[in-house]
């Protein structure tokens, strides 16, 4: 459940489309970078758990694309409500 608070405090610190990361101009960036300002679902999914130390989660291809797909299509505030109610099953 930790990493899901993670995740989504990574989002609401700062969020993007299109890319896993970008950094504060929106260039994208790898998820690890120091520059990494902005961060959709998945690359605060990967980033969370580089905070964590290991891969808690492996999200199957299928799984990255809708995340990513809702991310982009959707919104932040859909994702992070299909985020919470992932937090609920737990």
């Amino acid at each position: 459940m930790a990493l899901y608070q993670r995740v989504l405090a990574i989002m609401d610190g700062g969020w993007c489309t299109g890319h896993l990361a970008t950094d504060a101009a929106g260039t994208p960036v790898p998820v690890h970078s120091e520059s990494a300002a902005y961060f959709c679902a998945v690359g605060a999914l990967e980033r969370a758990q580089l905070e964590f130390g290991s891969p808690i989660i492996k999200l199957s291809p299928r799984s990255a694309e809708i995340w990513m797909a809702s991310n982009d299509q959707a919104g932040k505030a859909l994702v992070q409500r299909l985020i919470r109610k992932r937090m609920t099953r737990l």
